[in-house]
């Protein structure tokens, strides 16, 4: 696949070298006119450009960026928020990324990353030519804290600032984004809770845009037997994620902050949007991630930290209930244990309910109603 050149992206300033944005050129695509400050050079063979934005910080204080890939002639936007774990404790702090700078970005492209899964070019992608924005995920927060210069036992003081990030790219992509004939925020593991959460804030500021939800291994779970209301008070306050939620949405804050309102409530608000979310029957990640408040989850690892599959898939099923009222919002349910999908070419592979993945994601793409698909097994 050719690079196209990039052209501006309005007040996107340097922090990471020197930056050296490519003049119009007449591409066709999305960006075209906008202005986009980008790395001048990028992975060899790669159309991925690196975005560096002084605005953007990581817990650790250091600046980050985010990868704009242009597609020409395409009038479309994707927006992938990136995974990566959470940092509450010594331990989960020490498995995420503290620090995402653009020779990580550069790395991650030398990999099969950028060119796999939603970004692939491939006839069966119905993701295929658009245009696309990364975000690194280097927040701890689940892109969703408020929370600078906040300590964390044993770790340090840390820059929840996973919101803020947000704003900030939002803000850049919105004058091309505001042009594009559809918008897909999608999130893997912690880009997916983040997703969920924020998108209000990417439908009010990429208006008049139509954005709809593609939510990959990160749904918040109602079943509190499955998401523990003391893990999620816990993290809510650590990373100060109020200031996150929806707006108007009472039943996210009612008596407390309850994450797993927000996706039934802008399935509600946003009637003639789609919103899906795909998940593994008995996801390990997730069962660990839910289980990490029990008490010996600070200092090890193993079944004590892990939800019983029985209690992961109870929780997938609340979900599911919690949005059957709203035909524009579905749930992919795929057997097994595993964690992601939309970020590798094991996408095409995965069926549930008889449905290909790749088509069902390409119902949520067009906006039309999603169903249900694939059962957990009681």
């Amino acid at each position: 696949m050719r690079a196209v050149p990039l052209l501006l992206l309005l007040a996107v300033a340097a922090c990471d070298g020197p930056v050296a944005p490519t003049p119009p050129v007449g591409s066709g695509g999305l960006f075209d006119g906008a202005a986009v400050a980008v790395e001048a050079r990028a992975v060899d063979g790669s159309d991925w450009r690196w975005a560096a934005q002084g605005a953007l910080r990581c817990r650790d204080g250091s600046a980050t960026g985010f990868g704009i890939r242009p597609a020409e002639g395409s009038r479309r936007l994707l927006i992938v928020l990136d995974g990566g774990g959470s940092c509450s404790t010594p331990e989960t702090c020490g498995r995420n990324r503290a620090a995402f700078s653009r020779a990580d970005f550069e790395a991650r492209l030398a990999g099969s990353f950028g060119r796999a899964g939603v970004f692939a070019d491939r006839d069966d992608n119905p993701l295929a030519g658009w245009n696309a924005a990364f975000v690194p995920y280097c927040t701890g927060d689940l892109h969703l804290g408020n929370a600078p210069g906040r300590a964390v036992d044993s770790v340090g003081v840390q820059d929840f600032v996973g919101r803020a990030n947000l704003e900030a790219v939002l803000e850049a992509l919105a004058p091309a984004a505001r042009e594009a004939d559809a918008v897909v925020l999608a999130g893997f593991s912690a880009g997916g809770f983040g997703a969920s959460v924020s998108y209000d804030l990417a439908a009010r500021r990429l208006a008049p845009a139509p954005v709809h939800l593609l939510d990959d291994a990160g749904p918040f779970l109602p079943d509190t037997s499955a998401f523990s209301p003391r893990i999620e008070a816990r993290l809510a306050a650590l990373w100060n994620v109020g200031p996150s939620l929806p707006e108007g949405c009472a039943a996210c804050a009612g008596g407390g902050v309850d994450l797993a309102a927000a996706l039934p409530f802008v399935a509600a608000r946003y009637p003639e949007r789609s919103f899906g979310v795909v998940a593994f029957e008995e996801d390990l990640a997730l069962r660990n991630f839910f289980g990490a408040v029990e008490p010996l989850c600070a200092t090890r690892r193993g079944p004590l930290c892990q939800i019983p599959p029985e209690a992961y898939r109870d929780g997938l099923r609340s979900l599911r209930r919690s949005l059957e009222t709203h035909p524009n919002a579905g749930t992919f349910y795929i057997g097994g244990s595993g964690h992601g999908s939309i970020l590798t070419d094991e996408l095409y592979g995965r069926i549930a309910g008889g449905e290909a993945l790749d088509r069902w994601i390409a119902r949520v793409v067009a906006g039309d109603p999603v169903p249900d698909r694939g059962e957990p097994a009681p």
